[in-house]
């Protein structure tokens, strides 16, 4: 918990530069996402895990092969947009552009929904090539072709696994903070508290989410600093 609000923290840090602010988030996103996979290994091995594991990917020999990654997964990320915003003008390119506010009822639904399928269909093969690109960059030490192959290869072959963990984690992302407001709301009302209640439920979804990568990885490559 402790490492994920550095986290946050880092990235609004990161964020803040002009020209370069937006863009340093996902560059990093790789390096910081070794962070808590280090973490996860550390305390697999019951060793003490510190605000400095965090930054682990930083004095990694891979650090450059990281970011590559995390400029790929942008890229890749901002096509994935710019193709969802193809189905018309009153879906996702008028919420991605508006300035201010948007009138609901100016949206189209269907034109939202089409252009939201679009884009998870384009961003597959990418999050299929990256899922276990870095951990075996950092930890196998392969070049970043190689690595995107065998995270390729491991995410296709055991796609009945990972329809599963999707769906578990749309329950347990999606669906759970939605009925635990619907509870708060129905005791509290519309109160601001809420937020704050809130707040740590999301912090531990996010959390789960993270770690829940390390025995994914292991399962398929083995404990780092092993070969299989």
């Amino acid at each position: 918990m402790l490492l994920f609000f550095l986290y946050l923290l880092a990235m609004v840090v990161l964020s803040i530069p002009p020209y370069i602010g937006p863009v340093l988030p996902l560059l990093l996103t790789p390096v910081f996402n070794m962070g808590f996979m280090e973490a996860a290994h550390q305390t697999a091995k019951g060793q003490k895990v510190t605000s400095q594991t965090l930054i682990s990917g930083f004095y990694s020999p891979s650090l450059r092969r990281l970011t590559t990654l995390g400029a790929i997964y942008g890229i890749s990320l901002m096509i994935a947009l710019w193709i969802a915003t193809l189905p018309g003008e009153n879906g996702w390119e008028m919420v991605l552009t508006a300035q201010d506010k948007i009138d609901p009822k100016l949206l189209d639904t269907q034109e939202l929904l089409t252009g939201a399928l679009w884009g998870m269909v384009a961003m597959l093969p990418v999050l299929m090539l990256t899922w276990y690109a870095a951990p075996l960059v950092m930890w196998k030490n392969l070049p970043l072709i190689k690595a995107m192959y065998f995270s390729f290869y491991a995410t296709s072959r055991n796609w009945r696994a990972f329809l599963v963990y999707g769906a578990s984690m749309a329950m347990l992302a999606g669906m759970l903070p939605v009925m635990f407001i619907e509870v708060l709301m129905l005791i509290l009302g519309k109160s601001a508290l809420i937020g704050v209640l809130i707040l740590p439920l999301l912090a531990v979804i996010t959390c789960l989410r993270y770690l829940s990568y390390y025995p994914s990885y292991t399962d398929l490559f083995g404990q780092p600093g092993t070969e299989q």
